[in-house]
């Protein structure tokens, strides 16, 4: 099925409340209006959002959900290898691929 998420290192929206920037190497993303930091560590590889969440790799193998309405950052996969940039999503669900080379469900 087509992904309704983009993924990009460096992303200004009108229409959406968050951008990301690199500084370091490391990704960090704010709240457009005010600019406060919102997730300041690393994302190591893969960082994709919807009009709901943002989910990214951490460094950590590990995979998080930042939910733009409530401002919660949970881990959503862990314990496990993750290969770098194997996120993606559909409307309903976000995909992984593990170091087997499985893909599988995060959420």
């Amino acid at each position: 099925s087509e992904s309704i998420f983009t993924t990009s290192s460096l992303v200004f929206t009108d229409d959406r409340d968050f951008f990301f920037v690199t500084d370091s190497g490391l990704y960090k993303v704010g709240v457009n209006k005010n600019a406060s930091l919102i997730i300041d560590e690393p994302v190591t590889e893969g960082l994709i959002y919807d009009a709901h969440s943002i989910y990214f790799i951490s460094e950590k193998d590990s995979i998080k959900r930042y939910d733009l309405s409530t401002g919660i950052l949970s881990e959503i996969v862990s314990g496990e290898k993750i290969v770098p940039r194997s996120l993606w999503g559909d409307y309903d669900y976000i995909y992984y691929t593990s170091e087997d080379g499985e893909q599988k469900l995060a959420k």
